[in-house]
């Protein structure tokens, strides 16, 4: 009999130990994932704010751009022959540059 209790209670000690590991090694999976996630979020925002501050620089470039009035701008085009330079005038306004940029 007593060494009966005493084999339940050895296997009840050996079963809460198991069951404690596998707790502990839940738990530990669990945290490793959440401070993945957590970078990935972090990332992933870091992204976010890069794309928002790109996208104001082109915002306060082109209000700018549009600001400034230059009428008519010499551009230098190279001739068909291949042998000149040939100045050509050509309207440089915002629009002008949106158009072709």
């Amino acid at each position: 009999m007593k060494e009966e209790q005493s084999r339940r209670e050895q296997e009840e000690r050996r079963k809460r130990r198991e069951e404690k590991r596998s707790r502990k090694r839940r738990e530990k999976k669990e945290k490793e994932q959440e401070a993945r996630l957590a970078l990935r979020i972090a990332k992933e925002e870091r992204k976010l704010l890069l794309a928002q501050r790109k996208l104001e620089s082109i915002r306060l470039l082109s209000e700018v751009l549009d600001r400034v009035k230059v009428p008519v701008c010499h551009f230098i085009l190279y001739s068909s022959h291949g042998r000149n330079w040939v100045g050509d005038t050509v309207d440089a306004s915002p629009h002008f540059f949106r158009q072709w940029g």
